[in-house]
């Protein structure tokens, strides 16, 4: 990945604000100029609260962070945007995924969540005294438990709104409405929730996946209209619709995380607009919230009204909630957004249009200059984008009546166009579902240079900082462009051709600026470029006419590289009255394209073990869906499938049910691993490395003809691992090349998933009949109130020291009741018999993290720290200054622990 850097600047970079436009018609409607100043008087008046402005702090360069180990800084900064800019021109379906930092300047000004001065730490400082560990909290959706919180987050989101609604749109906003205007912008995914992108001109929202059903019916009937109407029929005007028009599926715009536009309510559902300039309503329900109070559905009342009268029970009055996606809170637009990213990443076309272009949407026209010719001619793609660049075109002149295009007989079909550039701008990628988003966009895009020597730029990054856990990144962005990201729109934005912008001062404005901030010179004039197959071209062409660059053909057979398996196949349809059969492209997808990992769920007694949490967020760095494999007796694989449908990350739970997996033995399970692996087309199976897991995953491995990777305590890529060796002393990557990788991860090394805010689908399994030797007897555990000492957040262990059973009953179980700890032993003392095999700690035993970590008579053997290293404090007691175990104790006492450990308990 290559770096280039953009020097400070202390201007800021803002557009010129345009007064606000006189109405028009155009196409026989009544509407503003798509650049006029969107709000009203009394929004203008509206000022933004101290708390929420931007500090100037904010807009100083922040310090340059270090480059991730895969990066290098570019030594030739002209070389490597001249490749940028190559890219761009290239580029006919471009994605972008954007945060907050594309918002941050003028004349926007909203604050982003998680710098030095950002929203979070802002509202820490604004309430001091509500028990705010962070002003994350404030955005988790278990702040309704509290009325406190729930009041403070009601004030919050009211300013915010009125912030939203007074900021406009910045340069980055106009560049990429400039991209829609050509024709190139496939989607835009934006994490902010303040609806910048509708004030620039793309249409926003989530859409609905169910028009997609109701697409097939609405061709029939405009085909019926067209054959029902005469060759010599005058065509229809502009206040007529030449036929039922196909309304969008998926607006131009995601919100992934919401937005401040609609209340709904929590107990039926009801939306209410948040339209201040137009509704009433919405200002009163606005001003409700800005008091810290709740609004309540006015359909509820209503229908409790009307129940109340007939003398029926009352339901209750729901409260109206902002659809604003928190922390551990569910997301009600996640099915659309997901069938809008699966058909994005397939390239699959949408009927959204512009409203004076009926048909397909114009393609951009690009300058070319034939040999002899002294003028830029206009090459166009075909004839009927001539008609549509003249209706696009004519849509922005001033008073002109714009006319339908003419309705075209035989529509042409069009093939998937997955996409070819994928810009990520302002945005930390802390939030899993994004970071996936990027995964999956990434790899469609490097797809289309699969086995090519020389690839240009496909995935560029541009923000101040690169995301934290740099490694997961390697491969993904192919540029990382270091500074301000509205110079860097500017700079894009600025050199190349375009149709006109609908405001004259902001078309001006970006005439007079080149990239401000990096003496880059501009990419060759229009009339020295030539369009091959809309490439950059300078070689030279015989004189003549001007011919249609050739289309592109997707190769045959599956893509390599391509995220998941697309087999495009040419197939023959043949029309009626046609002789001829008529080519065209199709594609078909495997059922199991996002399954990419299965992770086995470890339970007992209903309840899912946490190891089996950890390994859950490890299984998420690797990108692709995750499916839950729960195998149990019948009386507990339902309840163990309905929990694991919760935990947020899962997307499907498996759920076989038998007597042979009651006591979750390998011999059975194994096999079922293996059928669905086979089945289903997996390339990771992961568990936790529990007792268990190191039981299932060694056999399902050696079925799988696959290598099993331990332990790992980090992931590096979706091949790349690191695990650790020698009792801990040192640390492996390992690599793996088996089609599918068999992983077991520690539990301590990473953080466990949540276990509430997902709502994954579930599927029963046949379970088989497996033959197996080995049959269950019985289980003998020992009972204890005392925590368990593998999720214990305080151990306290002893040592040989204590020279007896007893000594373990007198000296550490008071000091582990008094700490409300859980006992833990060395090898040493289990093996003398001083305590229970259950409690020892070690390479060889339980593998613990907690935040106190006591070790009282312990020297400090290398396979016991291998067990209890990662702990986050260590106290050790021993007698002898030189044990090994002061070497990684935080605090240590030299003492008789006949002595220490007493008055220690009795000061407790």
């Amino acid at each position: 990945m290559l770096v280039v850097r953009l020097p400070a600047s202390s201007e800021a970079v803002e557009p010129p604000q345009a007064p606000e436009a006189a109405p028009k018609r155009l196409n026989g409607r009544r509407t503003f100029s798509r650049s006029s100043t969107v709000g009203s008087e009394a929004c203008k008046a509206l000022s933004p609260p101290p708390v929420l402005e931007r500090s100037k702090l904010a807009y100083e360069v922040p310090t340059p962070s270090a480059l991730p180990s895969y990066a290098r800084e570019s030594d030739d900064s002209e070389r490597d945007l001249g490749l940028l800019y190559k890219s761009l021109w290239e580029a006919r379906r471009i994605a972008v995924v954007c945060g907050a930092g594309v918002s941050v300047s003028p004349p926007a000004n909203i604050p982003d969540f998680r710098s030095a001065t950002g929203l979070f730490a802002r509202l820490k400082e604004r309430f001091p005294n509500a028990g705010l560990t962070s002003g994350k909290d404030l955005f988790d959706a278990r702040l309704f438990q509290s009325e406190t919180s729930t009041a403070l987050f009601y004030a919050m989101m009211a300013e915010f709104k009125d912030m939203a609604d007074a900021a406009q749109p910045t340069l980055f906003h106009h560049w990429l409405k400039r991209l829609d205007m050509d024709g190139r912008l496939q989607r835009v995914y934006t994490q902010n929730i303040d609806g910048l992108e509708a004030k620039a001109g793309l249409t926003l929202g989530v859409g609905s996946p169910e028009a997609l059903a109701s697409r097939t019916k609405r061709k029939r009937a405009g085909r019926a209209w067209q054959r029902s109407q005469s060759d010599s029929a005058a065509l229809p005007t502009a206040h007529e619709a030449p036929y039922p028009q196909p309304q969008p599926l998926f607006p131009r715009a995601i919100p992934l995380h919401g937005g401040l536009s609609t209340l709904s309510c929590m107990l039926c559902a009801h939306t209410q607009s948040l339209d201040t300039e137009r509704d009433a309503g919405a200002r009163e329900a606005l001003d409700t919230l800005r008091r810290g109070d709740p609004v309540w559905c006015a359909r509820c009342e209503t229908a409790d009204e009307l129940r109340t009268s007939a003398g029926l029970r009352s339901r209750g009055i729901g409260r109206m909630k902002l659809n604003v996606v928190l922390y551990h809170g569910e997301n009600d637009t996640a099915e659309h957004v997901g069938a809008c990213v699966e058909r994005d990443l397939l390239g699959l076309h949408d009927p959204h249009e512009p409203e004076v272009c009926p048909i397909e949407r114009a393609m951009p026209t690009l300058p070319v200059v034939a040999e002899g010719q002294d003028d830029v001619g206009d090459l166009s793609m075909s004839s009927g984008d001539v008609q549509a660049d003249d209706a696009l075109a004519s849509a922005f002149e001033e008073e002109k009546p714009v006319l339908c295009t003419p309705v075209v007989d035989k529509p042409r079909r069009r093939r998937p166009m997955p996409p070819d550039l994928l810009i990520v701008a302002g945005t930390s990628l802390k939030v899993p579902g994004t970071k996936r988003i990027v995964r999956e966009f990434s790899k469609a895009c490097h797809a289309r240079d699969a086995g090519k020597k020389q690839a240009p730029v496909r995935v560029v990054y541009m923000n101040y900082d690169f995301p934290s856990a740099a490694s997961e990144w390697a491969g993904v962005f192919d540029l990382w462009i270091q500074g301000d990201v509205q110079r860097a729109a500017l700079g894009l934005c600025a050199p190349w051709p375009h149709r006109p912008h609908a405001d004259p001062a902001m078309e001006a404005f970006v005439a007079q600026h080149s990239w401000q901030a990096l003496s880059v010179p501009r990419p060759p004039p229009a009339s020295t470029l030539r369009l091959v197959s809309r490439k950059l071209s300078t070689a030279p062409r015989r004189a003549g006419k001007p011919r249609a660059p050739a289309r592109r053909t997707p190769p045959l057979g599956p893509a390599p590289g391509l995220p998941y398996s697309i087999m495009f196949a040419v197939r023959s349809m043949f029309r009626a009255g046609s002789r001829a059969a008529v080519p065209f492209r199709t594609f078909a997808t495997s059922s199991s394209r996002l399954a990419n990992t299965l992770l086995f769920v470890e339970h007992k007694k209903g309840a899912i073990n946490p190891a089996t949490l950890s390994a859950l967020t490890a299984a998420q760095k690797l990108g692709g869906e995750i499916h839950a494999l729960v195998a149990g007796s019948p009386s507990e694989a339902k309840s163990v499938a309905e929990a694991a449908a919760k935990v947020s990350g899962i997307t499907k739970v498996l759920v076989s049910s038998s007597d042979a997996f009651s006591a979750q033995l390998a011999e059975p399970i194994a096999p079922l691993i293996q059928s669905l692996v086979d089945s289903q087309s997996y390339t990771h199976v992961v568990a936790g490395h529990t007792a268990v897991g190191r039981d299932v995953m060694p056999r399902a491995a050696v079925l799988l003809d696959s290598a099993q990777v331990s332990d790992i305590i980090s992931v590096e890529g979706e091949d790349t691992f690191v695990r650790p060796i020698y009792a801990g002393n040192a640390l492996a990557t390992v690599k793996s090349s088996d089609k599918v990788k068999v992983i077991t991860v520690r539990g301590t090394a990473f953080d466990a998933a949540s276990a509430e805010g997902g709502s994954a689908s579930t599927e029963d399994v046949d379970a088989g009949e497996a033959p197996t030797p080995t049959k269950f007897v019985e289980e003998k555990v020992s009972e204890s109130s005392r925590p368990d000492l593998a999720t214990a957040s305080r151990v306290v262990s002893g040592g040989r020291a204590l020279k007896s059973a007893e000594g373990f009953a007198k000296y550490i179980e008071p000091l582990a009741d008094k700490l409300n700890a859980a006992v833990g032993a060395s090898r040493a003392a289990v093996d003398a018999g001083y305590a229970d095999n259950a409690l020892q700690v070690g390479q060889t035993g339980k593998i613990v993290a907690p935040e106190l970590y006591m070790a009282i008579g312990i020297s400090g053997a290398i396979q016991h720290l291998a067990g209890m290293k990662d702990s986050k404090t260590i106290v050790a007691i021993n007698k002898d200054p030189e044990a090994p175990i002061f070497q990684v104790a935080d605090l240590g006492l030299v003492a008789d622990l006949y002595e220490a450990v007493p008055e220690m308990t009795e000061k407790l």
